[in-house]
C-alpha cells in the first residue's frame, strides 16, 4: 500500500470519457446484433414466400426496402465501432501511461 496515490483529475476526467465510450461501444454492438438479424430473418422470409401474384410481388419489395435500411443502418455502425474502438485504445493508453510514471 506504500505505493498508493490518489488519482489526479486527468486520471479521473480519463476514466469517465473511458466508461462513456465503453458504453458506447456496447450500444453499438447491441444495435448491430439487433440490425444483423433483422437482416438475416428479412432473407429466410423472403425465401419462403413465392412471387406469384402481384401482392407476393408488393410483400417482396418491402421485405428488401426493409433489408436495405438495416444494411445501411449495419454500415453506419460499423464507422462508429471503429471509432470507438480506436478512441478506447487511445485512452487505455493515456491511463497506462499515467500509470506508469
Amino acid at each position: 500500500m506504500s505505493d498508493f496515490r490518489p488519482a489526479t483529475d486527468l486520471e479521473l476526467k480519463t476514466l469517465r470519457a473511458l466508461r462513456i465510450t465503453q458504453r458506447l461501444q456496447r450500444r453499438v454492438a447491441v444495435r448491430q446484433a439487433i440490425r444483423s438479424s433483422h437482416v438475416r430473418l428479412a432473407r429466410v422470409l423472403k425465401q419462403v414466400r413465392p412471387m406469384q401474384r402481384v401482392s407476393d410481388l408488393l410483400w417482396h419489395a418491402q421485405i428488401t426496402q426493409h433489408e436495405a435500411a438495416a444494411l445501411a443502418v449495419l454500415a453506419r455502425l460499423a464507422r462508429r465501432a471503429k471509432v470507438f474502438d480506436a478512441e478506447v485504445l487511445r485512452l487505455r493508453e493515456r491511463l497506462a501511461k499515467r500509470a506508469g510514471r
